[in-house]
């Protein structure tokens, strides 16, 4: 579970040029649901508190068996973002490979995963999404959009994260699927993060740092 309880983000904090993100903002994300995120420009920092690559300035964050908040320094700052899979809305940006082998192989040395059906593992995850090509010998440069979305996606669910941020969303078949089985089947939590019209458990509003409207 996810829970933000009465967070702040405030920007050059007692600064003349201070900005308001959100205040006093609550929200609460359980496994096993779907959530769409929408507003303006704030809401995109949502993803980067939950992944703690920035602080509240006030206000705690529960993120799983981790507790978020200004000032307190995580030790297993790895062991918080294993059980998250994050696509941010510049993915593409990320891409720095010549091999889509190298993807497959990086995430799995990433989080220590040590096994010896990693072919098995891709094989699968590649299938699930629908991002069919034979990732030991394909380069990135020959991929199309569509095929890099998926690619990229694959690359973090390949981990079987507890919680799926989705900032960038293609509207596909495949992936719908496989991201319902996720939720409603093993219990994931899924939040996708933008102005999508999208049919998901529950839609948080933020608008101009006031607050959230549920509907």
């Amino acid at each position: 579970m996810i829970k933000f309880n009465d967070v702040s983000l405030i920007k050059n904090y007692r600064m003349i040029n201070e900005k308001d993100y959100f205040i006093k903002l609550n929200l609460s994300f359980e496994r096993g649901k779907m959530y769409l995120i929408k507003g303006d420009e704030s809401i995109y920092y949502i993803s980067k508190l939950i992944m703690n690559f920035i602080e509240p300035t006030f206000g705690t964050i529960k993120v799983l068996d981790f507790e978020l908040k200004r000032g307190r320094f995580i030790k297993d700052i790895q062991g918080l973002r294993k059980h998250i899979a994050y696509l941010p809305y510049d993915y593409d940006e990320k891409f720095n490979y010549q091999m889509v082998n190298n993807i497959f192989k990086e995430s799995l040395y990433n989080y220590d995963y040590n096994t010896d059906k990693d072919d098995e593992l891709v094989e699968d995850i590649i299938s699930k999404t629908g991002c069919y090509l034979d990732y030991k010998k394909e380069k990135l440069a020959n991929l199309n959009s569509i095929t890099r979305y998926k690619l990229y996606l694959a690359s973090l669910l390949i981990m079987n994260p507890d919680v799926i941020i989705i900032e960038k969303y293609i509207n596909d078949e495949k992936i719908k699927a496989y991201l319902n089985d996720l939720v409603y089947k093993e219990g994931k939590i899924v939040i996708f993060v933008g102005n999508y019209n999208l049919k998901v458990d529950k839609t948080y509003v933020i608008e101009n740092a006031q607050g959230v409207v549920e509907q």
